[in-house]
């Protein structure tokens, strides 16, 4: 199938490439007039804080600014927003997937402030019921990560992080109104007392959001009904921190949000067809520095999703708790690190524990172990992981990962890596009464990158050649029940940029890919190959910011080339602009403007469900927002 932007072909294809070719242009072209961008440190990348220039993996940060002009968006769209591929069957609290580096929504893993978040069923995060006035950044590690993560790591990681506060406390509040009758508000307080090394931090905050939606499914879709899908929801999140000294801090943090939404279905009528969700997430720490060049750390936590279906006799809870340590040690021989998790999941509620159609199990446990090792010798720099996952019910798995860096000057930089990771098979794939598969073997990745990197002040262009295999991998058949093909392959080209020159700042995130399925009949022995539901062979984003004083313009083009959906449906290429406007009326208020999908553009992720149409969001901020 030739793939296609907007419907141009091999057209798009070159103006893709010529976009990032663009990049590497400038880079020679402008050397100088940079503002900082990246954050201090990132903490997906190791689960230490490290400086993101320095760490071998592909990793992005989506910063606080990117969140505020996002408004009434939904947190999967504004990861799409920076070259994430997802799966949205509707408008906001609709059913969301999301795809890195070629896998599925199972295959990678999201944590809000380090704790995972997950549905036990699924394997998913249920990424619909987030609420994004929660977010304070999102950062994004592309790539085999078990030994880091554990269990469904084969794509990367999305960790979440809720709102915090430094600066002196003060008050916030925020306003916005758009079109699809969507309205949204928040009030927070936060900031920092006492004395240096002493402090404490605290941070509360309420947020609020309704919209009416619009129509979900499209005419031919089995599950099509005339009427509008809308959401509500209401959030709560809290960060409390205490500082003892310069060595020790300990702190809780999380968010909590309810809400409920409506949805197109085939067995329901329109007034029951609504979903009302819970989900929470939240943990308590502590950090500090046992010895000189000795750091520890420790997390409590949990999460849990929890919906119900008025229609359907079907009301599953699931929660995740977890407790992680932590340590690193510091020595002239490079930075030792070793940690131990224990996590367990459980499932309970009508249709799952309770009813004519349980399922056979409701409790996993998964008791871990890791290490890694972290040297620089000269202009080099080298990685090594490990990490050991005894799961009961499920096989063992032990998977690790080298990474190595080469400073070819100030500005460039060559790295490369190669690990493995796995998946296990979720409760679904194992015990769902109505489509389940209890022979299946956990999924089991390899892969490799090479990266080439260029930097400059706040500039960055970045290229990583990518490529992995999943032995196992587990997909649906035509009868939505789950198997193990014999092999899922994904290889490609991913670039990102960021490029400010003065007052204009030019970004880009962009994949090239073959992500491609292998399936024997076991009866024949016949091997056929096809492409991976929903993922697409070219997808990103190309954006520009320009910002003088207190006007803030900006614009970004989304794209996904062609697809197949779940029972190969066709789903055409489309590209999508998003416009903004920012004008800080003063040090306290600011106002912005929103157009979403300017063009009206007519497209879909999901075979027969419409995306949002073209819309218009102003919005008013006070405070520290």
């Amino acid at each position: 199938m030739a793939p296609a932007i907007c419907g141009a072909g091999r057209f798009g294809t070159i103006r893709t490439v010529a976009t990032a070719s663009l990049f590497a242009w400038l880079a020679g072209l402008y050397p100088g007039a940079f503002a900082q961008e990246l954050p201090e440190v990132v903490v997906t990348a190791s689960r230490f804080e490290d400086d993101p220039r320095r760490s071998l993996a592909d990793i992005s940060v989506i910063g606080r600014d990117a969140v505020e002009r996002a408004g009434p968006a939904s947190v999967a769209e504004l990861l799409q927003s920076y070259g994430v591929e997802i799966a949205q069957a509707g408008g906001r609290g609709s059913t969301t997937g999301l795809f890195l580096r070629g896998t599925k929504t199972s295959q990678s893993v999201v944590l809000v402030d380090g704790v995972r978040l997950q549905n036990p069923t699924s394997g998913g995060s249920n990424l619909e019921f987030l609420p994004l006035v929660a977010v304070d950044r999102i950062e994004i590690l592309r790539g085999l990560s078990s030994p880091l993560y554990g269990s469904g790591a084969i794509g990367g990681v999305v960790n979440i992080l809720t709102r915090r506060a430094a600066a002196a406390p003060a008050p916030r509040a925020s306003l916005g109104l758009g079109t699809l009758g969507t309205v949204q508000g928040t009030l927070g307080y936060g900031g920092a007392v006492g004395p240096a090394g002493r402090a404490t931090r605290f941070d509360v905050g309420v947020g609020w959001d309704r919209t009416d939606g619009f129509e979900a499914t499209r005419p031919y879709s089995p599950d099509h009904q005339v009427d509008r899908d809308g959401n509500r929801q209401a959030t709560m999140n809290l960060s409390l921190s205490q500082q003892f000294g310069q060595d020790w801090s300990a702190g809780v943090d999380g968010f909590a949000t309810s809400g409920n939404t409506a949805y197109d279905g085939a067995f329901s009528s329109p007034d029951a067809a609504i979903i009302d969700y819970r989900t929470r997430a939240g943990s308590a720490w502590v950090q500090g520095n046992l010895a000189p060049g000795l750091s520890t750390q420790l997390r409590a936590g949990g999460s849990a999703i929890d919906y119900t279906y008025p229609a359907f006799d079907f009301a599953p809870r699931t929660d995740t708790r977890s407790v992680t340590w932590l340590s690193a040690l510091q020595t002239s021989a490079g930075r030792f690190t070793a940690g131990l998790e224990r996590e367990v999941l459980t499932i309970a509620g009508t249709g799952l524990t309770t009813g004519e159609f349980a399922y056979s199990q409701d409790r996993r446990t998964t008791t871990s172990v890791l290490a890694g090792w972290q040297i620089e010798f000269g202009a080099q720099q080298l990685n090594l992981q490990l990490r050991h996952d005894s799961i009961d019910t499920v096989d063992d798995a032990t998977t690790g990962n080298v990474a190595w860096g080469l400073q070819l000057d100030p500005q460039w930089r060559v790295r490369a890596s190669y690990g493995t990771a796995f998946r296990a098979p979720t409760f679904d794939d194992l015990y769902n009464p109505f489509g389940s598969n209890p022979a299946l073997k956990p999924e089991e990745a390899r892969g490799g990158e090479v990266g080439l990197d260029w930097t400059r002040g706040a500039a960055r262009i970045g290229a990583t050649l990518f490529a992995s295999r999943i032995r196992n991998a587990i997909e649906l058949d035509a009868n939505f029940i789950p198997n193990n093909l014999a092999e899922a392959r994904v290889k490609g080209l991913g670039i990102n940029a960021y490029y400010p020159v003065g007052a204009l700042a030019l970004r880009s995130t962009l994949t090239f890919q073959q992500p491609r399925g292998v399936i024997t009949d076991p009866a024949t022995g016949v091997t056929a190959e096809a492409p991976l539901a929903r993922r697409a062979a070219q997808s990103g984003v190309v954006g520009a910011d320009w910002r003088s004083g207190p006007l803030t313009l900006w614009s970004e083009v989304t794209f996904q080339s062609d697809r197949l959906d779940t029972r190969r449906q066709p789903m055409g290429g489309y590209g999508v602009v998003n416009l903004g406007a920012g004008y800080a009326v003063s040090r306290e208020w600011a106002v912005s403007l929103r157009l979403a999908n300017a063009g009206d553009k007519d497209y879909q992720t999901v075979w027969g469900y419409n995306m949002p149409p073209r819309t218009v969001w102003l919005a008013v901020r006070y405070g520290a927002n």
